[in-house]
């Protein structure tokens, strides 16, 4: 069941010394026991701006609340993009 919460509550980690199947074995053996929701797509994503580069430097920075814009869509590259969605990722500490 979903829950009805608008965020998404993501962590990333360095991983050294380790290779890619060690790594996917340590996942799939995870005891939360997660499963790819999606079937294999290709993702694009244009990352919006100022013109002063606020994302950037908020991102540079380290900052640790600040909001990314992009349109993304799934499909080719190229040609005509069928349900572009504006998205506006928030980030609010960890």
């Amino acid at each position: 069941m979903r829950s009805n919460n608008i965020y998404r509550y993501e962590r990333k980690f360095f991983i050294d010394n380790m290779s890619k199947r060690k790594v996917e074995s340590i996942i799939k053996l995870n005891p939360a026991n997660f499963k790819e929701i999606y079937k294999e797509r290709i993702i694009n994503n244009i990352y919006l701006d100022s013109l002063s580069k606020n994302s950037y430097t908020d991102n540079i920075d380290g900052n640790m609340e600040r909001t990314k814009s992009r349109i993304r869509w799934y499909g080719s590259l190229f040609g005509e993009i069928a349900n572009p969605i504006l998205e506006f990722k928030i980030k609010k500490g960890l």
